[in-house]
């Protein structure tokens, strides 16, 4: 893959680098959130749109609050769509330390 071809984002500190294999990517956790948040809001993806509403629910969010963050987001406000890439980051690092504490623990 090119640089030409390397994913833009809009949270700063989304990033995508290229690895020793070709197309081959390796991604932080914005760049995940960035891309399921993306499908979520503005693609036609009701599992990422669930998925999305589930960890800003379990974030603790209420869901009218979600509603107006996503209708904000798609009217195209970008603090709107950066705050919930923010959050699906943060809960996409804690599945993923539950995740390594489970694989520890076995």
């Amino acid at each position: 893959m090119s640089e030409q071809e390397t994913p833009q984002f809009l949270h700063p500190l989304a990033a995508a680098e290229p690895t020793e294999e070709a197309g081959v990517y390796l991604c932080n956790a914005f760049a995940v959130a960035e891309e399921l948040v993306n499908e979520a809001v503005f693609g036609e993806d009701w599992e990422a749109n669930l998925r999305v509403v589930k960890l800003l629910q379990d974030a603790g969010l209420p869901g009218e609050h979600i509603t107006e963050m996503f209708d904000d987001c798609r009217d195209g406000c970008r603090h709107a769509c950066l705050r919930i890439i923010e959050y699906v980051a943060d809960a996409l690092l804690d599945e993923a330390g539950d995740e390594d504490i489970a694989a520890q623990a076995d």
